[in-house]
């Protein structure tokens, strides 16, 4: 898959369906406590891809949690709350950054 065939609607669904198949390392379970959210299963994480570009376009767009649910086709802006809560760091400089990353995870 190269750069230009880079799709973030699919990438998601992806992350989605891995929370489903997987529950046990879905963030969505609040049996979880915080170490275990930090251990490196991140990674893996929907809700860890959510809350990145929601801190960058947050942050270097000035959107708002409704706008960025909108653009990340999410249903519900406490999604994107909460992700960010979970994740309050940013690890990524821009959206390429997060994109290169996604790609490397898929392969």
């Amino acid at each position: 898959m190269s750069k230009s065939d880079f799709n973030l609607a699919d990438a998601l669904q992806s992350l989605h369906e891995n929370d489903w198949l997987h529950p046990a390392d879905s963030s969505v379970s609040d049996v979880k406590t915080f170490e275990n959210l930090t251990t490196g299963t991140k990674y893996v994480n929907r809700n860890y891809w959510i809350a990145q570009f929601s801190h960058l376009l947050m942050g270097q767009y000035g959107l708002s949690a409704a706008a960025v649910a909108r653009i990340l086709n999410i249903s519900s802006r406490s999604v994107i709350s909460r992700s960010v809560e979970r994740y309050p760091e940013v690890d990524f400089k821009n959206i390429f950054q997060v994109q290169a990353e996604l790609l490397a995870q898929k392969m």
